[in-house]
């Protein structure tokens, strides 16, 4: 059986769309034990209006990571964009390298994505 290239993203499974939703749910209230119930439907709301993209058999350039990632631009713009990929079976949101992307740079508050 061929390898599926690394390059084609397919959509999210609902186990993913979960994963994220409970990440998106703890940057939203990050100092909160218990989130409220309005503080889960704006995740599940911020999830649901994303564009996802899944690459399931990524390869770092470097070799440092292979495996997972998920490509996320936000409904408030393409400037609100997050890589995450799974570590250990968990999802991780990947902080861009400061040297990359300079030209482009939006002085951005990471938060703001989530309005």
């Amino acid at each position: 059986m061929q390898q599926k290239n690394n390059r084609q993203p397919r959509k999210p499974t609902e186990a993913e769309l979960d994963d994220l939703a409970r990440v998106v749910l703890q940057d939203i209230a990050f100092e909160v034990l218990e989130p409220t119930k309005m503080e889960c439907r704006r995740a599940g709301r911020l999830v649901n209006n994303a564009l996802i993209a899944v690459f399931d058999n990524y390869t770092s350039r470097a070799g440092d990571y292979a495996g997972k990632a998920m490509v996320v631009m936000w409904p408030t713009g393409p400037a609100c964009y997050v890589v995450y990929i799974w570590l250990h079976g968990m999802i991780a949101r990947i902080d861009q390298h400061p040297d990359v992307g300079d030209e482009y740079h939006i002085d951005r508050d990471p938060n703001d994505c989530y309005q």
